[in-house]
């Protein structure tokens, strides 16, 4: 997997500083453990924040690290729309964070495609469907952790999910700059509550686009170019088998970032018959591009989602509890899409627990010695959502060191345990007619 070192950004950490958290409670502990040693930066960025006890946690574990270390920088970034979604008591992520906002900064991300008829028409929590900021990025000093989960008690408790710790200078200043570029061209949370244009750009995304885009493109080039310039003049070792390699993908289709997508072209490319594939993603819903790379490859493919019980949207009120199924239908087409081009090496698996919802997502690639040679962490979900209207992050990792290659071999396995195949069209019953029109017509929305 040489072609890492030719991404855009990559840079060569100790394989030592990579961890595999293997658990939600892991995972939640570790973010306590980090934020209640931090000395000079609490930097997160997420979907929303919950409003349960755990939540409240680890608010208390950073007001208090704040008011020990006042020179310790905060800064949240969250979606708008999602971050401003009132429960029945009228508590959002936004009334959450609203006493930090005076200690530090809390960005919402607005989306310059929610604007006009539709910022009018759309209420809550419709209006999440025209694009969102769905990083999921937790940094503290030289440690970052890159995962698909938000800060919400199920992702501390029972929801399946990946995460990976990497404690790395260069690596964790990259992942806290994305977040304060972003920052600067979102909308900020007072202390009174109100929520404003940035001091830096001080116009509304949705009313401003045009400005709003060409400065986030401008923004998000300078600094990944900055960023690259530093890491050509340093020479990897591929070979080495205490080091990795560790290539950001950004994903931002509305601003024309899509180095996602330029990575999983070039992936397709150096795949061989030998690597097998196991992709999961807790939404499925491919793009074409992940589609095309899967359907012709050579080798095995094992794909992994959420079965309709483990789905996190099954039992919601209204249409969004039919979104499973919209899942459902689209896999149903996928394994059609297989059956047509005669791939007979492809496993296609459903996961489920009892009391549980999945929502891991990444891809593992094997070797003929079944050792992991590439791993993917991150937000996407590979389908056209994340190609086009949200923001998305995904790390790519490459090493040669046996004991991070068994950790990542323990992780895909791990997710396995709980799946069973799927027969072809099974379920189809159950999604309605209205269901399959809805996810051929606006698949790009789900």
């Amino acid at each position: 997997m040489d072609f890492l070192a030719r991404q855009p950004l990559a840079f060569q950490v100790p394989a030592a500083n990579v961890r595999v958290l293997r658990s939600p409670d892991e995972f939640y502990n570790t973010l306590l453990d980090n934020v209640r040693s931090a000395q000079r930066r609490i930097e997160f960025a997420t979907l929303y924040m919950g409003v349960g006890p755990m939540e409240q946690k680890l608010i208390d574990a950073i007001t208090e690290r704040a008011a020990a270390k006042p020179d310790l920088r905060l800064r949240f970034l969250l979606d708008y729309t999602r971050g401003t979604r009132v429960d029945a008591q009228g508590r959002s992520s936004a009334t959450a964070l609203l006493h930090l906002a005076e200690q530090g900064r809390c960005a919402l991300y607005h989306t310059p495609r929610l604007r006009s008829v539709a910022r009018q028409l759309l209420r809550s929590p419709l209006n999440e469907i025209m694009g969102l900021q769905h990083m999921k990025l937790y940094v503290v000093d030289n440690k970052v952790i890159i995962s698909g989960a938000n800060l919400q008690e199920e992702y501390f408790t029972q929801r399946v999910d990946r995460y990976v710790m990497i404690e790395d200078e260069q690596l964790a200043s990259f992942c806290a700059d994305i977040i304060a570029t972003v920052s600067r061209h979102s909308l900020y949370l007072r202390a009174d509550g109100s929520i404003t244009p940035s001091r830096y750009t001080k116009a509304h995304p949705a009313e401003d686009v045009k400005r709003h885009v060409r400065g986030m493109q401008r923004d998000l080039g300078r600094l990944v170019a900055n960023y690259a310039s530093e890491a050509k003049k340093k020479l990897f070792d591929l070979a080495a088998t205490d080091m990795a390699v560790v290539a950001p993908v950004l994903q931002m289709g509305y601003y024309g970032v899509r180095y996602d997508q330029v990575f999983s072209q070039e992936l397709s490319q150096v795949l061989r018959s030998e690597h097998r594939i196991q992709l999961s993603t807790g939404y499925f819903n491919l793009s074409p591009i992940y589609q095309k790379m899967l359907l012709a490859h050579q080798g095995a493919v094992t794909v992994l989602c959420a079965s309709l019980e483990a789905n996190g949207f099954l039992g919601a009120r209204g249409a969004k509890g039919h979104i499973p199924y919209a899942y459902l239908h689209l896999l149903h087409g996928f394994q059609d899409a297989a059956a047509a081009c005669k791939k007979t090496n492809l496993d296609v698996r459903q996961w489920r627990h009892e009391g549980w919802t999945f929502h891991a997502k990444g891809l593992h690639v094997f070797d003929a010695l079944n050792r992991v040679v590439l791993a993917t962490i991150g937000s996407s979900n590979f389908g056209l959502r994340s190609q086009e209207l949200d923001l998305e992050f995904q790390l790519v990792m490459a090493t040669n060191n046996s004991e991070l290659q068994e950790a990542f071999n323990q992780e895909a396995k791990a997710l396995l345990e709980d799946s069973t195949p799927v027969p072809s069209h099974e379920g189809a019953e159950k999604v309605k007619p209205w269901v399959k029109w809805i996810s051929h017509q606006f698949g790009r929305y789900f």
